[in-house]
């Protein structure tokens, strides 16, 4: 392949002249034309790798350098996991401004070494962000017990495994500590349980699974259920698999008739 290089001219001009020159035939039809980006440059010397992990190191120079003011009340740090990385963000109170992000590793589960080891990175004693992230990170940030066990909740004192008590039992005693070696409790909590900030849609999620399992499938809300969302199977329905975008159909079309 052969390799064009045509630095004296902006993108948009470079891509004139490559299109001209291929209708002219006077390069040959391999020839390609790749504009490189440079942006990211002026944003390498705020970030540091330390192993696999990649943490910016002055959250105050980098808000700056994007023209935006380091607030801690105003910004809350995010971190979730996926198959192939863990990646953690701020986000803005109210979700004005872009995310940013401060923290990423390939190939990193969430465990309380990890958490531990990103929130030492990024300085989180010296800001105290406020955090939100799913149940699951924030329960081992707070250090408990990860998996289906008693007392999983960080916020009360549930204790029971039992599939058929979950809708009887509606309520729960509040917890008063997160002790190491009691209630299912192992580490030190690593932030401070009033800096958590459940988020909304894991709520929604949890809220509509549980509405939909207890629904009577002869009902005519079910039925309407089944028909809303063809592509999902009567089992999935049954089960309250829903995602994001199915549950704001939901909540916008039950909006509409209490507006009604």
């Amino acid at each position: 392949m052969i390799a064009l290089w045509i630095s004296d001219f902006q993108k948009n001009k470079a891509e004139l002249l490559v299109s001209k020159l291929q209708q002219w035939n006077l390069l040959h039809h391999s020839v390609k034309f790749t504009a490189f980006r440079t942006k990211d440059q002026e944003f390498e010397k705020f970030f540091k790798t330390v192993g696999y992990f990649t943490y910016y190191k002055d959250v105050d120079g980098l808000m700056d350098a994007m023209h935006m003011s380091h607030s801690p009340e105003q910004w809350r740090l995010f971190i979730d996991v996926s198959k192939t990385s863990l990646k953690a963000v701020f986000l803005r109170n109210g979700n004005k401004l872009p995310s940013i992000p401060v923290a990423y590793a390939p190939n990193t589960k969430e465990i309380y070494t990890t958490m531990n080891n990103i929130l030492a990175e990024v300085d989180y004693k010296k800001c105290q962000w406020e955090f939100c992230g799913d149940l699951k990170v924030i329960a081992v940030l707070l250090g408990l017990q990860a998996g289906y066990t008693k007392y999983s909740c960080f916020l009360c004192e549930w204790d029971s495994r039992a599939i058929v008590a979950h809708y009887s039992g509606k309520r729960w005693p509040h917890r008063q500590s997160l002790t190491p070696g009691m209630k299912n409790v192992i580490h030190k909590p690593l932030i401070k349980p009033s800096k958590v900030l459940p988020p909304p849609l894991y709520i929604k999620v949890g809220h509509t699974k549980n509405f939909v399992k207890a629904l009577d499938v002869k009902v005519p809300t079910f039925t309407y259920l089944h028909r809303k969302f063809p592509m999902l199977t009567y089992e999935k329905v049954k089960a309250g698999v829903f995602i994001g975008t199915q549950i704001r159909q939901l909540f916008i079309k039950m909006s509409s008739l209490k507006q009604c």
